[in-house]
């Protein structure tokens, strides 16, 4: 075995054992060559606004954060403004909005769906209602607190039918 105590035999041998290693590995590469989950592709519309109620600045500023939450870390936090929500409970409603949309990475499940009825009638009386929805990837403690910012950055606003800033100050506290 003195040969490969020489120094250009041993490159050699290192070089080709290099190469054999690069082959094998792709020979055995997955077929499944998608993008992960949080890979931002195209362009997305996190608000979903058909009253009318959120400004321009407000969509512009909620989709340019979330192209960046969600290449980071893979949560999102969508916004839907609708009139009511039917016969549905917006708590049903606000669950079924959530799957159907995909909120969130599939692997960590940390999508946050916040959901403005306008009309829907809130303890008898039409003053409209909120709601807000999220994944199971956020522990107790993250899901009091966004209960706690979704209550303590929402109603004051909201009552008073501001609705661009209720959703702006709530999306930028959470």
């Amino acid at each position: 075995m003195k040969i490969f105590q020489k120094r250009p035999v041993a490159a050699a041998v290192m070089v080709l054992a290099i190469l054999a290693g690069a082959l094998l590995g792709q020979v055995r590469k997955p077929d499944d060559t998608s993008e992960a989950a949080t890979s931002v592709v195209g362009s997305y519309q996190y608000i979903y606004d058909t009253e009318g109620a959120v400004s321009e600045k407000t969509k512009a500023h909620i989709d340019a954060m979330n192209a960046s939450l969600f290449a980071q870390t893979g949560a999102q936090i969508a916004v839907e403004v609708i009139d009511p929500t039917g016969s549905t409970d917006i708590a049903v409603y606000a669950e079924q909005e959530f799957e159907r949309l995909g909120v969130g990475a599939r692997e960590t499940n940390n999508g946050i769906l916040l959901i403005l009825a306008l009309e829907n009638l809130y303890n008898g009386a039409p003053d409209g209602d909120y709601y807000i929805a999220w994944g199971s990837g956020f522990s107790s403690g993250e899901t009091n607190a966004i209960q706690s910012i979704l209550w303590s950055c929402m109603e004051q606003d909201f009552a008073a039918k501001e609705y661009d800033t209720a959703v702006l100050t709530t999306f930028d506290a959470m």
